[in-house]
């Protein structure tokens, strides 16, 4: 799933950026560059309290494909998130 769409999922950039603390800006480049992996396990937990159950960390590693695989090659599993 595509970051923006994901983004747009938990609220858009102004109630995201709330939610993790971030600015609308920092979430608008979130759109166009990806979300940083090491807020992946967050955004998980987030969307499976909005019961949002689309957004896993296997829907966001596939969402930015430049860092899905460095990630998983860390470890850093959906078990993490549970």
């Amino acid at each position: 799933m595509r970051h923006d769409r994901i983004i747009d999922l938990l609220g858009g950039n102004t109630t995201l950026g709330r939610l993790v603390g971030r600015s609308d800006s920092a979430i608008s480049r979130w759109r166009i560059n990806g979300i940083p992996p090491n807020y992946w396990p967050e955004l998980a937990r987030l969307a499976r309290k909005l019961k949002v159950e689309d957004i896993t960390i296997e829907s966001l590693a596939a969402g930015h494909p430049a860092r899905a695989s460095e990630y998983r090659s860390k470890g850093r599993a959906a078990e993490r998130v549970a």
